[in-house]
């Protein structure tokens, strides 16, 4: 198909350099070079049209016992656990008699059915943006690719109809604009870090407490995105990635590339602030069980299984899991006293039905298990 050149160039240029709707841009104008205090500088960054109307998400606490057995290697092995859906975030001396180690999940995989977790997140500024300069067409590519088209049919930009020997839909120009894979773009990550700043309220995790975020890392945008965020409110979090689809030094390459994005497009809000001086703002790790991105192993899907069965919260064995077990693991490390962990929940959970296609033989016992349930229910 072809598609009109230069309309599409005069789209994707825009959407690079200006990033911003009109609105955000008439108020960046002319804006002084002064330092700005954590709280005015992320205003002014988030200060814009967004796709989810408020930022909230739901926050439980999982709880797990040290003391049991293991069928499998590995952080999660066969711990029990416990959700506590209505956690209290106050003082934290109401945590200290708790011989348990637990964690937080923040359960982005609630924001929608079909579009949640970071790709709710990364459109949260990406959408309203598209309609902005009346997008009617987007080209995606990598596993997000399928969420990101879906939510922009949803807006109601035409994506479909007559096509002419142009490329022109019902004799209307086509504006079409090409996303990097996994949204990896500076404008991705406005969202998440409206996701911090929505966290880091007095009354949630707060800004004072020592955090380790957890999040599961296919192209590091969201990862990135959360680190920004901490930075740029000053918080003392540390954002740990697990590494799934690439090298160390291929993320860390993507990090340098986003921060430099972020400080060219809203370099007029940094002045003289700590992100100019920050190379890197992820702690990159292996997961616990390496392997080829996104085969499975055996045991995986029985210990997603065993979570969803005591928690009620559905994980996928390629992305969730692997963050999961990190939140499991840095859970125990810091039991006596140290820092808070939380694990971003980032959704992904439609995957299970791709996987249950490739993977036969690790969902039968799913499968059989709900067979018995049927006959136990006659």
């Amino acid at each position: 198909m072809k598609l009109q050149g230069l309309s599409s160039i005069r789209t994707i240029k825009a959407m690079k350099t200006g990033l911003c709707s009109a609105q955000f841009s008439s108020h960046s104008q002319g804006l002084p070079k002064v330092k700005l205090s954590d709280e005015e500088l992320v205003s002014k960054v988030l200060n814009r049209r967004w796709m989810l109307h408020i930022p909230d998400t739901e926050i439980h606490q999982i709880k797990l016992s040290p003391s049991q057995g293991r069928n499998r290697d590995g952080p999660s092995g066969n711990l029990p656990f416990l959700n506590n859906t209505r956690p209290y975030f106050g003082d934290d001396l109401m945590e200290k008699g708790s011989e348990d180690p637990f964690f937080y999940v923040v359960r982005d995989d609630l924001l929608h059915p079909l579009v949640n977790g970071n790709k709710a997140r990364k459109l949260d500024a990406l959408l309203p943006l598209l309609l902005d300069y009346s997008v009617t067409d987007v080209v995606t590519c990598g596993g997000c690719q399928s969420a990101h088209a879906a939510a922009v049919a949803q807006s109601g930009t035409p994506s479909s109809g007559h096509i002419d020997a142009h490329g022109n839909t019902e004799n209307h120009p086509r504006k079409v604009v090409i996303i990097n894979e996994g949204a990896g773009d500076v404008v991705a990550l406005l969202g998440v870090i409206r996701l911090v700043q929505y966290l880091c309220q007095s009354h949630l995790l707060g800004k004072e407490r020592q955090i380790k975020l957890v999040v599961d890392a296919g192209t590091g945008t969201t990862a990135i995105g959360l680190g920004i965020g901490a930075q740029c409110l000053g918080l003392p979090w540390e954002v740990t990635a697990v590494m799934l689809a690439d090298t160390i030094d291929a993320y860390r390459q993507q990090e340098q590339k986003l921060i430099s994005d972020f400080r060219t497009q809203f370099g007029f809000h940094l002045t003289d602030h700590c992100l100019n001086e920050v190379d890197g703002v992820v702690h990159w790790v292996a997961r616990c069980h390496q392997r080829k991105f996104g085969n499975i192993l055996e045991g995986e899907t029985e210990t997603c299984q065993q979570i969803a069965q005591q928690t009620g919260i559905l994980l996928d064995p390629v992305y969730t899991l692997a963050a999961w077990e990190m939140a499991t693991q840095l859970s125990r490390e810091e039991m006596e006293g140290g820092a808070r962990v939380v694990m971003l929940h980032t959704g992904g959970t439609l995957g299970m039905f791709g996987l249950a296609q490739r993977y036969k033989s690790y969902f039968h016992k799913l499968k059989e298990g709900l067979s018995s349930v049927k006959v136990a229910l006659h």
